[in-house]
């Protein structure tokens, strides 16, 4: 009688193990090599940058993103994206053959298709400059004390007078304070977009709160903002470059980079105030350097050089953020943006 129970629970535990095995995304193996990022391998793995959240994700043996070392094994999601179906073609309705002849003349225009300029996950790392203040609430903590938070976890928050259980909030981290680098100006806090956050509980100084979305990792003293949906852009059909008479600067870029090129996050000093949409284009211009003619010893201004092309992805009032599409030398802060 016993052995039948053994070979019953055997049976039993092989099921629930081979159930969740199918269940697990498939992966490949990658190992890491010297020099090798996060940032990196989700490049040439998973064809995108901005996805390498996921791939920490999928190896949490990895304890802090920014280090891992050669001869390590990661597991590399195969599928990294949820393909969209195709609708099934709708039904032909039956048409009398003298209307059909008539619906044959009838040329109607096919619609361009849109075409998105990035994607969420994209957008939300890139940020965006923040001129009033971010603070309806603060994450202090978490039940289990962890100190990289994602989807699903649980965290502590400082309690905001009008919050109330199932508000949502975008999850938000200050990055640093930009300083207009000609003007000196205070511009706002350069911020970055970490999830989606749900309140599931109100305490008498506390509040609980559950991650519904990351799109990097979370920790104590991110902040929170008012939700509000990211709005992926869209190439303008109508306006290929634009409005004329555009003069700015770049004030800010990624990461504390110096050197900037193609592909990377830059932030300008004009908006929506200035006639701007998503998808606009600048070029880059470095300001040519005075030179003094050897035989009059007088000063002349050097030609500008057009050193890159820069294009909107997301909008402010009176600041936004573009991507570096090209670029022949390296781009920086300071460097001016001029329409074409």
């Amino acid at each position: 009688m016993r052995s039948i129970r053994v070979i019953i629970l055997s049976f039993i535990v092989i099921s629930i193990l081979r159930t969740q095995s199918i269940a697990q995304e498939p992966t490949k193996e990658y190992t890491i090599k010297k020099g090798d990022t996060l940032w990196d391998i989700s490049q040439r793995e998973l064809k995108d940058s901005f996805l390498w959240p996921k791939l920490w994700r999928e190896n949490p043996e990895i304890k802090n993103p920014d280090r891992i070392y050669p001869d390590r094994v990661l597991k590399i999601p195969v599928k990294t994206t949820v393909e969209k179906t195709r609708p099934e073609p709708a039904e032909r309705v039956a048409v009398p053959p003298e209307e059909e002849k008539i619906l044959e003349k009838v040329e109607v225009p096919e619609e361009a298709p849109k075409v998105p300029l990035s994607d969420k996950s994209r957008l939300a790392s890139a940020g965006y400059i923040a001129t009033g203040g971010i603070d309806k609430s603060e994450i202090i903590d978490s039940p289990d004390k962890k100190t990289l938070l994602g989807e699903m976890d649980i965290v502590y928050l400082t309690l905001s007078s009008d919050m109330k259980i199932g508000d949502r909030f975008t999850v938000l981290r200050i990055v640093k304070k930009v300083i207009h680098p000609k003007t000196g100006a205070f511009m706002g806090n350069l911020v970055k977009i970490l999830g989606e956050l749900i309140i599931i509980d109100i305490n008498e100084k506390t509040a609980t709160g559950k991650i519904i979305d990351s799109f990097d990792y979370i920790t104590r003293g991110d902040r929170l903002e008012s939700y509000a949906e990211i709005e992926i852009p869209y190439i303008p059909s109508d306006r290929i470059s634009s409005p004329v008479g555009i003069k700015g600067y770049i004030v800010e870029v990624m990461d504390k980079k110096f050197s900037n090129a193609q592909m990377d996050i830059v932030y300008l000093d004009k908006g929506l105030t200035d006639g701007l949409n998503a998808g606009d284009r600048f070029k880059v211009v470095a300001v040519g350097n005075k030179a003094t003619i050897p035989s009059t010893v007088r000063e002349i201004n050097l030609p500008d050089q057009i050193i890159g092309e820069v294009q909107i992805l997301s909008i402010q009032e009176n600041s936004c953020t573009a991507l570096i599409t090209k670029s022949v030398k390296d781009i920086k802060r300071g460097d001016v943006i001029q329409s074409f």
